[in-house]
């Protein structure tokens, strides 16, 4: 951000609101002296006369420097009367402040209250300089313009109240989702392929464009979590320190790991960081070796770092290469995001990752869902749709393409009008300002803001660049500071404050920690390097950072600082630190303080209202602290070394916030900590070392939070404990050694939440806990001593939660439970003593959530159970002695969830699952105590699925084995079928059935299915096309560890439908079977998916790709070229079939090239087909396994040569569709069985070498019928008379065609059309198939080829009206057949004579005119001399595959040669 300067003094203007405020608020109070009343009065005025011409001074003062300076003078002037207001609310001197009001903390002024006397005058010094700088208003003739600020302010105030929610992270992301995929995968594929080493990748982009959401994306992404056991996520900064980074890793995987003692460990060692590594980074398999590390935002240059960095991590390990000797080896991926392209040369990444700015679609369309439904935007003309697009193209505009910029800016116009849209948005002047094209609607965003919340924002900047802030320390400190005042009574300042954090959430001003724990209970955020430099800059210098990159040589002691934050001990001696310690500071964060400070460091700096010393090396705290009056918020926590607190501890009579927590060394606190009256959060969780509390505890009467937990030493509360009623958050979680609560506990009336979890050597409740009647919250889990409830506790009946989750001990519940009748969830899970429940227990007419999960005592439920109609979620996983369930259970009409996972209720339970028919999620997963007669109530439950049409979720995993294995195949496939009556199921889950051989085609109808689980299916053999169609299923098909899988058919399609967007391809990475078929191929969008898959490891003997054909659900710009996705997809050396389909690039791969013969040398199959561009076809020659090859459609190949037909296995040729093939040459070893040649319109045979194939199948090729067999016509048959000849390399080694098949010829033959027979030896076997007849002429019958001819057919002549007379000679042919010629009538009439020379036999089938034509009277007599013999083709399927091989498309057809 390079004009910091220039926003000074925008902060002015909220200041000054908030000072008006705050003299307008002390005007309220009653019994104030009149001439202080008229001062305040006064100055009051004077702040309102110069807040409306605050927002053109704020417009000029990014371009004017003396407005800028009189803004800068008017904002500490505002301060000064703030501070003044404060003091004077304060009392007297050194007096003690008027107590505070509990729920808003704002405290009262104290007016002559218990004698004590407010100072009765203003600071000549505050109306001085506020004089002075209202004479020197008039030099700048600032104009007014209530309307703009209306606008400004009232809107978003608006805003607080009504649009305060977070939008969900995955819907405000658009255009990611291949770069997130591409590195999912690639984080993936490192841990299946156990890739131990070092790896790096980097994403790199401008400021704001998305690194940091990309990377947050993958971090998050449930596949990535669950491989990578061991994740932790750094925000480095300009700052690369080794050791920081390490334990901020260390700190996290021990966390995950639930080792917290480990956690507050700062190591100052690399070597100690690494062995402390490889304790936490090992042992299990792959994925508990598997480490992630996200460095968020780095900017060091050097490659030394890096270097530095793996040896930490990795132990120096330069290499991916898996080493199978060193079992302890890590499997450790490093993901860095930065600005710097040179950053990211220096980690020398394996992969790098470059992020675009959005496009104007993908920026409007990030635009539209940041407005949400409630804001329309509207221009002048056309349509509300084009208006909107207008408006919405002009605004994505101005953000530039960067996410960031239109989160702030999309955020801030949330319910706004079009008419302010239009005048405060797009209108603005910022966009005529010189800033940075990302600065500008950054800086719009905040001056949107109201007064309040710029203050709150501004005090960001004090905390370092890339730090996590605590969101409970932000509010703490914004209330502390009275930065929050609510305006009216509807929200108190905690809300408020609560509200905004989410503003500002919403805008990306701040941003969520990742939590890679997933521990929810703490939350914290971080701000983006440009927000934070945002916040810098419109601070106007009030915060200053203290640490290893800012020096106190660099901090400018002007004294005008109100925040500060130390971290670098080692450069602040105390000399050092009285000269930051001024009268102006509000807030000092000093954490690790290792310094010696003496009892008088913080005399200077009395007016200190934030006081954080978290992880201080103190010993004692220095006597000046206890002196400070008005001090609110004091933080210790971590101060282990800290043994006791000084009785004067007690004077801090202003705090409101006390947290000690981890404070193990301290034994006691002070009887003066009672003195603490206006404290409201009491935190001492984790001090281990406090035996009890004083008496004095009981004075803390404002108290609203008391954190206790982990307080092992603690056996006991003070009796008068109960004299807390403000109490409302009460934790006692951990406090193992508490044996007893206090009588007076019950008199805790406000209570709200009591946690007392894993109190595990508390015994019983008093009776008075039952006085509780405010509690809504109880937690009482892991209370494994505690063997009954008070009979009286069903008088709680305002609890909403109740947790006895663990209570193992814990026998029965009292009959009163049944009165809890607001109870909405009820948590026993756990509570493996119970046996029964109680009568009353039907009485919890409001409860929705009831947890019995592991009960495994309980043998019944109560008959009433169905009185719980409310309920909507019920788990009873793991009760394995529950027999039944109840008849009433049917009545549970809304019940949407139920769990019976491991279980055991087999009777009724047909009858009771068809009552419920709003169920949503059922679990019958892991039946068990199965018994024979339990057989019929399992297979019943087929007639349920019928009843329940609104599941959504049905888990039956390893439930039909019991059943199945009494099933034949149709038993098994019908009650299968039975599950296709729900319509709405979304997750289908059949794994380890082991019985289940094949899923029927009916569940293809599930429309809505994302999720289809078969893993553990054993015996299944097949998964079919239409299981991977695009509707089913949308998301996830598992087939892992379905050993005796044979066949898959998988159809690749996007994960979220969206074009572009990552596939499912892989999900066969844990697919084994031996024939996969993948369509679809264009749907993948990267080679780490195709990688991912890993074929070359696979068992395969049949693959078949297929690209379809283009279509609009892929945008060419998204599409992956079919080259480099084809040579990621190297199938593994077993393969015998390849097909490939629909591929359109114009060269092949390596392993299809090259080296084919290495990669798949036992290929006895290939199959080519659709193939545009492709010129250059693989070696086939070189496979010596090879027995069959097809082409068809290899549009682009014009020579076949032999190089392609050297194989000496190759039988079987067929080109089919080859427009451009021109030439074939035949090696001269080669003899094939069949060659199929049709639709080749160029081809000619090679003059000297004619075809060498047993049988020549010839189809739509009239090029090829004219040329010749060989270069003198008749040299083939004297060759094959006369024996071999050496003066012919090619006729002479030929294969003689014996069978010949002509098809699909419409034009009249002569002679010079049948040139290529002239050069055939005599044939065996003619098929004629849909032509005419004048296909054969005389001549060509009489031709030497056909002098030996025994099987003549014609078939689907369709055209032919007769059989030409010339076809039957004297001797030949010795068989005619006539097949499915409907125009035939007649047969020749040379057969009907009655001659010396023999007759054919004659088959006719399916010629029903030729039919009638032999068997009338007339013709039966000339026909009786011979054989003839009629036949229904397709009665006999044995004579049909001997006479018809094939049917190609239209009405090709081949035919097997006939016996004679």
């Amino acid at each position: 951000m390079s004009s910091n300067s220039n926003l000074d003094g925008t902060l002015a203007s909220a200041v000054v609101k908030v000072a008006r405020d705050k003299l307008a608020a002390a005007l309220q109070e009653d019994g104030m002296p009149e001439n202080l009343r008229r001062q305040l009065e006064e100055l009051k005025g004077k702040m309102e006369s110069m807040a409306d011409l605050l927002v053109d001074a704020e417009r000029r003062s990014l371009r004017e420097e003396a407005v800028r300076q009189w803004l800068i003078r008017l904002e500490k002037a505002a301060y000064d009367n703030w501070d003044m207001v404060d003091n004077l609310q304060a009392g007297s001197k050194g007096g003690a402040t008027a107590s505070a009001l509990p729920r808003s903390w704002l405290p009262a002024i104290a007016i002559e209250r218990k004698g004590v006397t407010m100072d009765r005058s203003v600071d000549n010094d505050v109306k001085e300089s506020l004089d002075l700088i209202l004479q020197e208003l008039g030099n700048f003739a600032f104009g007014r313009d209530d309307n703009e600020e209306i606008k400004l302010d009232r809107s978003v105030v608006a805003d607080v109240h009504l649009h305060s929610c977070v939008d969900d992270e995955g819907s405000i992301i658009v255009g990611r989702d291949s770069e997130k995929h591409r590195i999912v995968n690639t984080l993936l594929d490192r841990v299946k392929d156990n890739s131990r080493g070092f790896f790096t990748l980097a994403i790199v982009g401008l400021g704001g464009v998305g690194k940091t959401t990309l990377a947050r994306m993958v971090f998050s992404d449930t596949a990535v979590s669950s491989r990578y056991y061991n994740r932790a996520w750094v925000n480095v900064g300009y700052e690369f320190d080794l050791k920081i980074i390490g334990n901020c890793i260390l700190s996290q995987l021990s966390s995950s790991k639930g080792e917290e003692e480990h956690q507050g460990y700062y190591l100052s060692d690399v070597e100690l960081i690494m062995k402390r590594l490889d304790e936490l980074v090992g042992g299990g398999g792959a994925n508990r070796k598997a480490l992630l590390v996200v460095l968020d935002d780095v900017w060091t240059q050097s490659h030394s770092h890096f270097e530095e960095l793996q040896r930490m991590l990795a132990g120096g390990a330069e290499t991916t290469k898996e080493d199978s000797s060193t079992g302890s080896n890590k499997v450790v991926t490093v993901m860095i995001t930065t600005r710097r392209p040179d950053t990211a040369g220096a980690c020398a990444p394996r992969l790098t990752i470059p992020l675009e700015r959005l496009s104007s679609w993908y920026s409007w369309q990030l635009l539209q869902r940041k407005l949400g439904s409630t804001t329309r935007l509207d221009a002048t003309t056309g349509t509300l749709e084009e208006r909107e697009q207008i408006l919405g193209d002009d605004i994505a505009n101005k953000c530039w393409g960067l996410p960031l910029a239109i989160h702030a800016l999309g955020y801030t116009m949330r319910s706004k009008s079009s008419e302010e849209i239009k005048s405060v948005i797009i209108n603005s002047y910022i966009w005529d300002e010189g800033e940075e094209p990302i600065l500008q609607p950054l800086l719009l965003s905040y001056l949107c803001m109201p007064p309040n919340l710029r203050l709150c924002f501004a005090y960001c900047a004090v905390f370092p660049r890339n730090h996590n802030i605590l969101k409970d320390d932000l509010i703490h400190h914004w209330i502390a500071l009275q930065l929050i005042q609510p305006s009216d009574g509807r929200l108190s300042t905690t809300l408020l404050a609560h509200k905004y954090i989410e503003m500002l959430l919403g805008m990306s001003f701040l941003q969520p920690t990742m939590q890679p724990s997933g521990d929810k209970s703490v939350v914290s955020f971080t701000m983006h390097g440009l927000i934070h430099d945002l916040a810098v800059a419109v601070s106007s210098g009030r915060s200053i950072i203290l640490d290893s990159r800012n020096s106190y040589q660099s901090f400018r002691q002007e004294n005008c600082h109100r925040q500060a934050w130390l971290t670098n001990c080692d450069d602040v001696s105390p000399r050092h630190l009285s000269g930051i310690l001024s009268a102006q500071l509000r807030t000092l964060i000093f954490h690790g303080c290792n310094m010696q400070l003496s009892d008088d460091s913080f005399s200077s700096t009395k007016d200190l209202r934030v006081l954080d010393l978290r992880e201080c090396w103190l010993q004692k705290l220095p006597d000046s602290i206890c002196q400070l009056s008005q001090l609110r918020y004091l933080n210790l926590s971590g101060s282990y070394r800290l043994a006791k607190l000084s009785d004067s501890f007690g004077n801090l009579t202003n705090a409101v916030h006390v947290n000690l927590s981890g404070c193990s060394g301290l034994l006691e606190l002070p009887a003066s900590f009672g003195n603490l009256t206006n404290v409201v959060h009491v935190n001492l969780s984790g001090c281990s070392g406090l035996l009890k509390l004083p008496a004095s505890f009981a004075n803390l009467t404002s108290v609203m939070h008391i954190d206790l937990s982990g307080c092992i030493g603690l056996n006991s509360l003070i009796e008068s404990f109960g004299n807390l009623t403000n109490v409302v958050h009460i934790n006692l979680s951990g406090c193992s050694g508490l044996l007893e609560l206090p009588a007076s506990f019950g008199n805790l009336t406000n209570v709200e939440h009591v946690n007392l979890s894993g109190c595990s050597g508390l015994l019983k409740l008093p009776a008075s806990f039952s006085n509780l009647t405010s509690v809504m919250h109880i937690d009482l889990s892991g209370c494994i001593g505690l063997n009954s409830l008070i009979e009286s506790f069903g008088n709680l009946t305002n609890v909403v939660h109740v947790n006895l989750s663990g209570c193992s001990g814990l026998l029965e519940l009292p009959a009163s439970f049944g009165n809890l009748t607001n109870v909405e969830h009820v948590n026993l899970s756990g509570c493996s003593g119970l046996i029964k429940l109680p009568a009353s227990f039907a009485n919890l007419t409001s409860v929705m959530h009831i947890d019995l999960s592991g009960c495994i005592g309980l043998n019944s439920l109560i008959e009433s159970f169905g009185n719980l109609t409310n309920v909507v979620h019920v788990n009873l996983s793991g009760c394995v002695g529950l027999q039944n369930l109840p008849k009433s259970f049917g009545l549970l009409q809304n019940l949407e969830h139920l769990d019976l996972s491991s279980w055991s209720c087999f009777e009724g339970l047909r009858s009771v699952l068809c009552r419920l028919t709003n169920l949503q999620h059922l679990n019958l997963s892991y039946p068990c105590c199965y018994l024979a007669e339990h057989r019929s109530h399992l297979e019943a439950l087929k007639d349920v699925w019928v009843k329940v049409t609104n599941l959504r979720y049905l888990n039956l995993s390893m439930c039909l084995n019991p059943v199945f294995c009494y099933f034949e195949e149709k038993g098994r496939t019908e009650y299968i079928e039975s599950i296709s009556f729900l319509h709405m199921l979304e997750y289908l889950d059949l794994s380890h059935n082991v019985f289940l051989f094949d899923i029927p085609e009916s569940l293809g109808e599930l429309s809505q299915l994302q999720t289809l689980n078969l893993s553990g299916c054993v015996r299944l053999k097949r998964i079919e096309k239409w299981m991977g169609e695009k509707k089913f299923p949308k998301k996830h098909l598992v087939v892992s560890n379905c050993l005796g899988l044979q066949t898959y058919q998988f159809v690749v399609h996007s994960d979220d439908g969206r074009a572009g967007s990552s596939s499912n391809l892989a999900e066969l990475k844990d697919v084994s079977c031996r024939e996969v078929e993948i369509s679809c191929l264009e749907k993948v969008t990267s080679t780490e998916e195709a990688r991912s898959v890993r074929l070359v490891e696979k068992k395969l003997q049949k693959l078949k790709l297929v690209w379809s054909a283009a279509s609009d659900d892929v945008p060419d710009v998204l599409s992956l070229k079919d080259e480099a996705l084809l040579a990621e997809l190297v199938p593994p050396h077993s393969l015998q079939c390849f097909e490939l389909q629909g591929y359109s690039s114009e060269y092949l791969p390596s392993w299809l090239t090259s080296s084919m013969c290495s990669h798949v040398p036992n290929l006895v199959e290939i199959t080519m087909v659709d193939i545009p561009s492709c010129s250059s076809l693989p070696p086939f020659g070189v496979l010596p396994n090879l027995q069959r090859l097809v082409l068809r459609k290899v549009v682009k190949v014009t020579r076949i040569d032999t190089v392609h037909l050297s194989g000496h296995q190759l039988s079987y040729v067929t080109w089919d569709g080859m427009e451009s093939l021109e030439e074939i040459v035949f090696p001269t070893t080669t003899a094939l069985d069949e060659l199929v040649v049709i639709s080749c319109p160029n081809l000619r045979w090679s003059a000297d070498c004619p075809p060498k194939a047993r049988m020549l199948v010839i189809s739509d090729c009239d090029q090829l019928m004219m040329s010749p067999a060989s270069e003198k016509k008749g040299e083939h048959q004297d060759a094959m008379e006369e024996g071999p000849s050496t003066s012919t390399c090619c006729t002479t080694s030929a294969s003689p065609v014996t069978e010949v098949l002509i098809q699909s010829f419409t034009v009249p033959l002569d002679e010079s059309k049948w040139n290529l027979l002239d050069g055939f030896a005599p044939l065996h076997s003619l098929y004629i198939m849909d032509c005419s007849e004048r296909i054969i002429s005389t001549e060509i019958m009489q031709r030497r080829c056909m002098s030996s001819l025994q099987l003549l057919c014609f078939s689907h002549c369709d055209s032919m009206t007769c059989i030409p007379e010339h076809v039957v000679q004297d001797k030949y042919p010795r068989e005619l057949v006539i097949h499915e010629c409907s125009g035939i009538k007649t047969l020749p009439q040379r057969i009907c004579e009655k001659n010396k020379g023999g007759y054919p036999l004659v088959r006719i089938r399916n010629c029903p005119e030729l039919n009638k034509w032999c068997e009338s009277e007339e013709n039966k007599n000339k026909l009786a001399h011979m054989k003839l013999i009629f036949e229904l083709f397709g009665n006999s399927e044995a004579d049909s595959a001997k006479h018809i091989r094939h049917r190609p498309r239209h009405k090709r057809i081949q035919f097997q040669p006939a016996m004679p």
